[in-house]
């Protein structure tokens, strides 16, 4: 629990922490800023944001959010309402009702980083973007992996989702959903034809990834 500033680095480990409130691994207020370096976050469990529950500032590099955090509601990785930088970094395997992967509501940017495996409640189907699910705000793609998801990898549900060279694939069509804004910055490529914002040069539908 962050309510200043904090950095946390070389290989520490949160690990299966249960909480009936928010943040299981961790949890960064409003007004406060969090590094994250070179660190596990898994099996933890929550309401919302089982892995990491965001409200303040937070960058975390080399991070492995998963496997195993199982969000009641809203964001098995991490769910964002503030300020959230991901790089070089993964989701993996997480679980949650909407946004198993990521859940975002404010402003997220994610570079060279990969999301996978990420599905609703006990492994099933779900509509809800187990991928990433942006409910408001903006959320930045920059050499991002989603793929192998239950349901759509990318939902926005409001606000505005931009990728560039990015992949988008699900394990269950389609790859994306909701009635957001999507931006594409080009070199992109989808496993089926419902990305449709995806018209930029270098972009790619309705082929396999081959991950």
């Amino acid at each position: 629990y962050n309510d200043g500033t904090a950095t946390i680095e070389n290989q520490s480990a949160m690990q299966r922490n249960i909480v009936s409130g928010s943040g299981g691994g961790l949890y960064n207020t409003a007004d406060s800023n969090l590094t994250l370096n070179s660190s596990d976050l898994s099996n933890n469990e929550a309401l919302d944001g089982a892995g990491i529950f965001n409200e303040g500032s937070l960058q975390v590099t080399n991070i492995n959010l998963g496997s195993d955090n199982v969000a009641t509601q809203s964001g098995g990785g991490l769910y964002n309402s503030g300020t959230a930088t991901l790089t070089n970094s993964t989701v993996v395997q997480n679980e949650a009702e909407t946004g198993a992967g990521i859940y975002n509501e404010n402003t997220l940017t994610a570079n060279n980083s990969t999301l996978s495996r990420n599905t609703g409640p006990n492994n099933q189907y779900n509509a809800n973007g187990p991928g990433l699910y942006n409910q408001s705000g903006t959320a930045v793609l920059n050499n991002v992996t989603i793929h192998l998801t239950n349901g759509p990898s990318i939902f926005a549900n409001g606000g505005t989702v931009e990728v560039g060279n990015t992949i988008i694939s699900s394990a269950s069509e389609p790859a994306c959903g909701g009635g957001g804004a999507f931006t594409s910055n080009g070199y992109n490529l989808a496993n089926d034809q419902s990305c449709t914002f995806l018209t930029t040069a270098g972009d790619l539908q309705d082929l396999d990834p081959q991950l």
